[in-house]
């Protein structure tokens, strides 16, 4: 602390200044009046007193500080002089504690509940039923029930599709009073009646004709080296033909160009006439459908394209202009459609005696031009003619799925 002492001649000089009539004291008195001062430092009166000192009640008391060790403590036990025992305090020497701050207390929580714990891959036993009669019995009977309708003719009738029985009929007749035995010729008239089955009719022929051939080469072209029409014609016509009896259909060749047909009108000569050998020789053999292959030519080089002619105007008009429609159909799908056949009808003298006189849906297919240099290439291109036999014979095969010569032949 500050010395509080009094400075008697600053306060002398203020008074002087100010006109007081105290007088001021002398020199030497003030410096006899201050103490002496020696080499011991002066004590503080905040430092603690040793033990056994009587504390200066006006001195302030210092605390040591937190971890300091304590000094002079009483042993735990003795008694303090009002006799009250002392508490548990620490030894001397103990550090003392570093003492956190009070927390904020803490709500107590309601506890979480426990759940019993299912153990872990423990087996369970399997409960055994017991068989009881009942549960026994009633397969048995199933089984008995399904024996017997399956064994009964009701159920072979059902699934066979086959009338029931004629006793029916049998006692009818006798409760009427009538004894007469029942025609076995009968009975199967009945029963052929009553199926529903529509019979199937026989297949028809097909006749795939070569133009020309034998004496007959048919057009020739620049285009065409080594071949002629004929030449051309019959390979696809054998090319058709076995595609035909690949799907199951009954398809001849009306010649194969070596063997020579014999019509009832042949004029004995090496041709075989489309006009009116081919045609009599076809009907002689029950022909049901006919195409006839050809190539054709004209002064144009640039007229170009398939062609497919029929007859307008005879008994089979009708199933020839839904045959040659089919045709074109198919053929241009064959090609991917970057080759579209056009139809031709003809009418009276004007059209082919091939599609005229036969006695079934006739048409004749012009194939290409040989006297166009492109269609004369594909001609000659195998790729090109196995094209034009596919559209033939998928032409042929879709008129065939709903033709019958009984009920859509001749008008």
């Amino acid at each position: 602390m500050p010395d509080e002492r009094v400075d008697n001649s600053s306060n002398n000089a203020n008074n002087a200044g100010s006109g007081s009539n105290i007088p001021e004291r002398p020199a030497q008195n003030r410096q006899n009046a201050q103490p002496q001062r020696t080499g011991a430092p002066r004590q503080d009166p905040r430092s603690v007193p040793p033990t056994g000192a009587p504390r200066n009640p006006g001195a302030p008391r210092s605390m040591p500080p937190n971890g300091a060790p304590r000094q002079n403590v009483p042993p735990n036990g003795t008694p303090r002089p009002n006799g009250t025992p002392r508490p548990n305090v620490p030894p001397t020497g103990a550090q003392r504690p570093n003492v956190p701050p009070p927390r904020r207390p803490v709500p107590p929580t309601s506890p979480r509940p426990t759940y019993p714990q299912r153990p872990v891959n423990v087996k369970r036993p399997k409960r055994r039923r017991k068989l009881t009669p009942f549960a026994i019995l009633i397969p048995v009977f199933i089984i008995i029930l399904l024996i017997v309708i399956l064994t009964s003719n009701s159920f072979k009738n059902c699934v066979g599709g086959k009338p029931a029985d004629t006793d029916q009929q049998t006692n009818s007749s006798d409760q009427t009073g009538t004894n007469d035995a029942v025609d076995p010729s009968a009975t199967n008239a009945q029963t052929d009646a009553m199926t529903d089955e529509p019979e199937k009719p026989d297949p028809v022929k097909i006749y795939i004709d070569a133009g020309h051939g034998f004496g007959d080469a048919g057009s020739t072209s620049k285009y065409l080296t080594g071949y002629t029409e004929s030449d051309i014609t019959l390979l696809v016509a054998k090319e058709v033909v076995a595609l035909l009896n690949t799907k199951g259909y009954e398809a001849y060749l009306l010649h194969d160009g070596k063997t020579l047909p014999k019509a009832s009108n042949d004029d004995g000569n090496d041709l075989f006439s489309a006009l009116d050998e081919r045609p009599t020789y076809f009907n002689e053999n029950d022909g049901g459908l006919l195409v006839s292959l050809h190539c054709d030519a004209y002064d144009d080089e640039n007229v170009s394209g398939t062609r497919v002619h029929f007859c307008s105007d005879n008994n089979y008009s009708k199933n020839a202009e839904e045959f040659s429609e089919l045709l074109t159909r198919a053929i241009a799908e064959s090609f991917g459609g970057s080759r579209r056949p056009k139809m031709y009808p003809h009418e009276g003298e004007d059209a082919f005696n091939i599609t005229r006189l036969v006695n079934a849906p006739s048409v004749l297919i012009e194939m290409g031009f040989i006297s166009n240099q492109e269609d004369a290439s594909n001609l000659l291109d195998p790729t090109w003619r196995t094209k034009m036999a596919t559209g033939i014979t998928n032409g042929i095969a879709g008129f065939l799925a709903d033709y019958n010569p009984e009920t859509n032949g001749a008008e």
